[in-house]
């Protein structure tokens, strides 16, 4: 595309795309990318294609069924969940719109894979059965949408575990091959927070440490690294009531909230 186009033009011209040539645009230049998440543009886009958009809710009621309700974003058509059954516990969700649920009571336990706008159930073979598991976190990662292919990654530790808290197995599940992979072990130095979703970006997967420190887990190579948080992150002297990871304009962000009651939002760019 004309870089000397008016931004107005290039709007009109990528609103008429679909979602794969909208990511390809992302990946020509750092001008183009950051286009891409122009508010008019995404307004227009999703009306243009009939896209879905907003945020999943789910907690637990009395009854200890998980109450699962989405709550559209602007001038976004709704979704009614009334189809999942109501033992269904939403583990993880992907930015294509596919969800990552279990059914505890059912046995053998399984995963299930859905697309709600469709509403398309798929059941995934067994879990190897480890004994007495505690899963801390559920990642999907869409790898490929010319012909959808996604992994999964179900991190977790033994229950009543007593050598060392910080250690992590870590079982992949690829559509492709439609098969579970033995567990990964990971020996980390701090522990995984568990208390928010992980945060996926670029084929990979983000938690923050206890440490503050950031886990990256990458879905294409299936390998883990640690990502440092901004320097003042480990300054005690700069006290923070809370920190949160995030995802902007597609990349990794960092949020943190100061004593004053304001957020600081630190962003992961690689040049």
């Amino acid at each position: 595309m004309d870089s000397k186009l008016p931004n107005d033009l290039k709007i009109e011209i990528l609103s008429r795309t679909s979602l794969k040539d909208l990511d390809s645009m992302r990946c020509t230049s750092k001008a183009y990318n950051a286009l891409t998440y122009d508010s008019h543009l995404v307004q227009k886009h999703k009306q243009r294609n009939n896209i879905i958009s907003g945020v999943l809710i789910q907690h637990v009621s009395d009854s200890d069924s998980p109450i699962k309700e989405f709550v559209p974003s602007h001038k976004s058509d709704s979704l009614d969940l009334g189809f999942l059954p109501k033992d269904a516990t939403i583990l993880s969700s992907s930015d294509q719109g596919i969800i990552v649920f279990s059914r505890e009571k059912i046995f053998p336990y399984r995963y299930y894979v859905c697309k709600p706008t469709t509403k398309q159930n798929l059941q995934l073979p067994q879990l190897m059965n480890y004994g007495h598991i505690q899963t801390k976190l559920v990642a999907i990662v869409v790898i490929g949408s010319k012909r959808l292919q996604y992994k999964i990654a179900r991190f977790f530790q033994y229950k009543n575990m007593s050598f060392n808290a910080t250690t992590y197995y870590c079982d992949i599940f690829d559509s492709r091959p439609f098969i579970w992979t033995k567990h990964k072990v990971l020996n980390l130095s701090s522990r995984m927070l568990s208390s928010d979703p992980l945060i996926t970006s670029g084929g990979s997967v983000y938690c923050l440490m206890s440490n503050s420190d950031i886990f990256k887990f990458d879905a294409y190579s299936e390998k883990w690294s640690k990502l440092s948080s901004p320097y003042p992150m480990y300054n005690t002297s700069r006290a923070y009531t809370s920190k949160k990871l995030l995802k902007y304009e597609g990349k990794l962000g960092l949020a943190c909230k100061k004593t004053t009651g304001f957020w600081e939002i630190w962003i992961h760019t690689i040049d």
